[in-house]
């Protein structure tokens, strides 16, 4: 282009060989998220981006030192293993499930010490 502009497609942007070394979704949840640069329509299912405006992205990312990541949440300690009602956790079966996951004496499962 004789102005000097260099439009990008989403391969030269995104990608493994794409300068901004970005997926495809990552790159297009942080235009969503409107911490990317939008770019424009090139045809009816292609979208470009300036080069100047890739650029300008990539040293304002290194500038600023990397992503605004929120802190990893804190789940509670054994949150998935606590048992019935809120008591002690429950051991785990090694092993597959059995068919019948009823404890005995529920719901017409065998009772303990039956006849």
């Amino acid at each position: 282009m004789p102005s000097g502009l260099r439009i990008l497609r989403g391969e030269d942007v995104y990608g493994k060989e794409g300068r901004t070394g970005c997926s495809r979704s990552q790159w297009y949840r942080h235009i969503a998220e409107g911490r990317a640069p939008p770019g424009f329509m090139i045809s009816p299912q292609a979208r470009g981006w300036l080069e100047h405006d890739i650029d300008a992205w990539i040293i304002a990312r290194v500038e600023k030192g990397g992503i605004d990541k929120a802190p990893p949440a804190t789940p509670e300690p054994y949150a998935s293993m606590v048992g019935h009602n809120g008591g002690p956790p429950m051991k785990r079966r090694r092993g597959r499930p059995r068919k019948n996951a009823t404890p005995p004496g529920v719901f017409g499962g065998p009772a303990e010490g039956g006849a």
